[in-house]
């Protein structure tokens, strides 16, 4: 499934490359990047970095990686600031599961919590705990596998949580017909954990989600999903709490052309309500979208904001951060065949303006980066997985 993420933009780097000077011309305000971590100079730190970065409150980054570490299945690590730079810290190496992209979460007590795609106890993915202990290193505890019923299967999101310490997230696959459901696990007396499936996708209300969820402050979920509804390139879904059940209601169904397809990522409210979101394909170059939902009432309308093209990137496959009113994004293809970091911006006028603020590729590599996630200071951070000399990936800043 990782691979197929970013096929298109691995068939596509030829045509870009050739391309590139008629694009020359394309909106670029070039920000300024700091590698703050390079993997690679030893294996067993990690390698191959997707997934995007957490803080904690002290200013700490934590993040997975794909590759590398003890068993080459991949490592959760921490890099800290100090005034001589930044360092890296493995604190756990997976084993018997290993991840995806998805990021890490914290609870309230300081433990971290996320989901691997595969592995566990049913080969079909976990959900797992990671507490602080002695000597640096993470204690990792399943605290849910996928599998053993129809409780879904492969994991794909990051989760989320609510304010009761209850965790959302969805599957890929499994749930009463295969096409992936939404669950939440809730902890129990005793350290235990709770499972409940909150909704099984059934092909014309959306199929395979692999994004995040969504948490309104009204308690309602919002999520999209990469296949089904109407013309089977995706949807967006509400799930809202209905007496001991949850009830699901589509928000929008992908048509396939310039309204956009096969939305991959989570959604994001503004101030005033309205939802954004990308999608990996359609558009006018069918080369993905940005996307508004607006609600007049129980009904939402949607709008293209943004179409990509050859010349500011392709292919959006993560979500996107609002700072001041702005969007920003990352894209894994684009005018150097390595991705660009973008922002949409409103005017006076109702219409959108998008910038570059910087283009990954060259020497230093790049493409398939992480969500983005933003600072007090409005500075961003990412993983790369492919950045730096050895190829094997960096956690990047990025000052707009």
């Amino acid at each position: 499934m990782e691979q197929e993420k970013y096929r298109k933009v691995k068939l596509c780097g030829f045509l870009v490359l050739a391309l590139l000077t008629i694009f020359a011309a394309a909106a670029l305000a070039q920000g300024a990047e700091r590698t703050l971590f390079e993997f690679g100079a030893r294996r067993l730190n990690g390698a191959t970095p997707r997934s995007a970065v957490t803080f904690d409150s002290a200013g700490n980054l934590y993040g997975t990686t794909t590759a590398g570490g003890r068993f080459n299945r991949g490592v959760v690590y921490e890099i800290s600031p100090s005034s001589a730079g930044w360092s890296e810290q493995t604190i756990y190496n997976f084993g018997p599961f290993y991840p995806n992209d998805a990021a890490l979460v914290f609870d309230v007590a300081g433990n971290l919590y996320s989901v691997a795609v595969e592995g566990g106890a049913y080969s079909r993915g976990v959900v797992y705990e990671l507490t602080p202990s002695a000597g640096g290193e993470w204690g990792a505890t399943v605290i849910h596998n996928f599998g053993a019923g129809l409780d879904g299967q492969y994991p794909e999101g990051s989760l989320i949580a609510d304010s009761s310490g209850n965790f959302y997230g969805t599957t890929y696959y499994g749930g009463d017909t295969n096409n992936g459901c939404v669950f939440e696990l809730s902890p129990t007396s005793g350290g235990h954990w709770q499972e409940r499936v909150l909704h099984s996708f059934n092909g014309n209300d959306g199929a395979y989600p692999q994004s995040a969820l969504t948490l309104d402050s009204a308690g309602n979920l919002y999520g999209t999903t990469y296949q089904g509804g109407a013309s089977q390139v995706g949807v967006v879904f509400e799930l809202q709490p209905f007496r001991n059940g949850w009830s699901e209601s589509v928000l929008y169904n992908f048509q396939g052309g310039s309204d956009g397809s096969r939305p991959f990522s989570n959604v994001t409210f503004d101030g005033s309500g309205n939802l954004y979101g990308t999608t990996e394909e359609g558009g006018a170059s069918d080369l993905g979208t940005v996307f508004q939902l607006s609600p007049t009432g129980a009904v939402w309308t949607e709008s293209v904001i943004h179409s990509f093209s050859v010349a500011d990137g392709e292919y959006p496959v993560t979500g996107l951060t609002i700072i001041g009113g702005v969007l920003y994004g990352v894209t894994p293809g684009g005018p150097n065949t390595g991705g660009t970091v973008y922002t949409l911006a409103q005017g006076a006028g109702g219409g959108w303006t998008e910038t570059i603020i910087y283009n990954f590729g060259g020497t230093a590599g790049g493409g398939g980066s992480s969500g983005l996630v933003s600072d007090s200071a409005g500075n961003l951070y990412l993983a790369n997985p492919f950045w730096g000399f050895l190829g094997d990936g960096a956690v990047l800043e990025i000052t707009p």
